[in-house]
């Protein structure tokens, strides 16, 4: 995990109105596939069935989504997945931001509902599932449940 630095002093008359975050999908398996590679040898690194529900049912896209840019591409289904450290990085990140804006600075509401009910948050990401799960784990470190 990173740390962020403290925030400036010496100018109490200015008000933060907008923070943007970008960030890069998290760690995932090759997009192309090397010789000889196999979902077996990838199985053990990648989010179990339960992990990528619980990522799903806790922060849903929305719109919800017909289909992903990457499914339908049978038997080749871990090729550019994010893997359970690529949850865990972008998770880690959630939790920086959550002790930045909402613990320290008090700039987020304290819980999911609020910040969505408010429209205090607005997370983007492109329709495939690395970028999705990326942004998910990046909500459930920023509000664990």
């Amino acid at each position: 995990p990173f740390s962020t630095p403290a925030p400036p002093q010496g100018r109490p008359h200015l008000k933060l109105s907008h923070v943007q975050v970008l960030s890069r999908h998290g760690d995932r398996t090759s997009i192309n596939p090397l010789p000889g590679e196999t979902a077996a040898q990838w199985a053990a690194w990648m989010p179990d069935k339960t992990q990528s529900q619980s990522l799903d049912t806790y922060a849903a896209p929305m719109p919800a989504l017909g289909q992903r840019l990457d499914d339908g591409a049978a038997g080749k289904e871990w090729h550019g997945q994010l893997t359970t450290q690529g949850v865990a990085q972008l998770s880690d990140t959630g939790g920086v931001l959550r002790a930045w804006l909402v613990e320290q600075a008090g700039l987020l509401p304290r819980t999911l509902d609020e910040a969505a009910a408010l429209g205090a948050i607005k997370i983007r990401s492109t329709c495939t599932r690395r970028t999705l799960q990326s942004a998910q784990s990046l909500v459930a470190g920023l509000y664990p449940a």
